[in-house]
C-alpha cells in the first residue's frame, strides 16, 4: 500500500476531463492515484499494489495484458468501463470478468461503481515494524 496505509487507484485512462473527475473521487475518499499507460507497468509496481483498484478504459486498454498482469498480482481489483455506443466491447471483455478477472461497468456507472467500492470495508493491514512494539512493565 501506499503512504499512511491508504487505498492507490491506478488509472488508465486517456480522456484528461474524466480522469481528473476519477482523481477527485479518490481524493474525497483519502485514496491516492497513480496512471499506467500500458498495464504491464503494473508489473513493476506490483509490491505496492495491494489491495489497489486498477480502472481502466476498455477502448483504450490493452485486455490481453492487463488479464496476463492481474493474475500476477495478489490484491488487484479491476474496474472496466466502456462507451454506450461500442456494443462488441463489452462482450469481448466479458470473457475476462468470467475468468474473475474484474468487472465491467457503462461509462455512465463508473463513478457510482467506484465509490461504493472505495466504501467497502477493507481487510485489515498487517501491522507495521512500529505497530509491533512490545511493552514491558
Amino acid at each position: 500500500m501506499g503512504p499512511n496505509n491508504r487505498r492507490v487507484i491506478v488509472l488508465g485512462i486517456t480522456d484528461l476531463f474524466f480522469r481528473a473527475k476519477i482523481e477527485q473521487i479518490a481524493r474525497i475518499s483519502g485514496s491516492i492515484c497513480e496512471s499506467i499507460d500500458d498495464p504491464l507497468d503494473l508489473k513493476s509496481k506490483s509490491a505496492a499494489l495491494q489491495d489497489c483498484i486498477v480502472v481502466y478504459d476498455l477502448e483504450k486498454t490493452n485486455l490481453e495484458g492487463l488479464s496476463l498482469v492481474s493474475r500476477e498480482i495478489r490484491g488487484v481489483r479491476l474496474l472496466g468501463f466502456y462507451p454506450h455506443r461500442n456494443k462488441e466491447l463489452p462482450e469481448r471483455s466479458r470473457s475476462m470478468v468470467r475468468s474473475g478477472v474484474g468487472e465491467i461497468v457503462p461509462r455512465s456507472g463508473l463513478e457510482k461503481r467506484l465509490v461504493a467500492l472505495l466504501n467497502q470495508k477493507r481487510p485489515p493491514s498487517k501491522p507495521s515494524v512500529t505497530d509491533q512494539r512490545s511493552t514491558r512493565l
